[in-house]
């Protein structure tokens, strides 16, 4: 049976590379920028790492003239052999409660499928309140410059003005930039871009025309205070 331990580093990057396949340097990036014992749940099974979720301060929810403290509970993974014990949802609940214990308020999760925001809510609490629709930018993006970060969050705000959001940390878009990802602004909208193999997949993209639609992008845990918000950049 499962027990709680302290978890090695080496250990739950080895973990993250197996389900995820990311890349050592993006592995090491996150752990540099964000990598806290008290924000990292583990369960371990006959005393070997079986599972892990972190907790990434992701910035402010905003919602209206409230601004609350808000978390993301990231890259939940269990190796293979041990799935279907229920881990999964063990370390997405202590990953919560360490994000509430910590003072985030708000704790919010992209779930990897579409399959898995039914999952998150019956076995963890959350609830479905970020939407997206599929073209938002009226822009060529190739007409849209390069921005730093302290830009792109100036821009990102003024389009998110009055619609329920996740206002993303300096650390949160740090850790984009340094995995790759490119930032662009203007005064038409903004887009986030990963590029792989010449291909680019726009992870968020904003312009003057609502960016809310059908398409469910985010969860919260407990009561959704609103029924349509702008979680915005996933981090796939």
């Amino acid at each position: 049976m499962h027990k709680h331990i302290s978890a090695n580093i080496n250990d739950l990057k080895n973990l993250w590379h197996t389900v995820f396949g990311d890349a050592p340097s993006v592995i090491d990036t996150y752990f540099n920028i964000f990598y806290s014992p008290e924000l990292t749940a583990a369960e371990f099974i006959d005393g070997k790492l079986a599972a892990a979720a972190y907790v990434m301060p992701a910035g402010d929810l905003v919602n209206a003239d409230s601004r609350e403290k808000c978390a993301h509970i990231y890259a939940v993974a269990v190796y293979p052999e041990y799935r279907g014990r229920g881990l999964g949802v063990s370390v997405t609940n202590r990953a919560v409660k360490l994000a509430k214990d910590a003072g985030c308020s708000a704790v919010i999760l992209h779930p990897a499928n579409e399959s898995l925001f039914g999952y998150y809510e019956k076995h963890c609490g959350f609830q479905t309140c970020f939407y997206a629709s599929k073209n938002t930018l009226p822009t060529d993006a190739s007409e849209v410059p390069e921005a730093d970060i302290v830009t792109y969050m100036s821009v990102r705000e003024r389009f998110l003005e009055n619609i329920p959001h996740v206002a993303l940390s300096y650390d949160i878009l740090d850790f984009f930039t340094k995995c790759g990802g490119k930032l662009y602004a203007s005064e038409n909208g903004c887009a986030a871009v990963e590029i792989y193999d010449e291909t680019s997949y726009f992870r968020e993209v904003l312009g003057n025309s609502s960016p809310l639609g059908s398409i469910p992008t985010g969860m919260i845990h407990g009561s959704a205070p609103f029924k349509n918000g702008w979680m915005g950049l996933t981090l796939e």
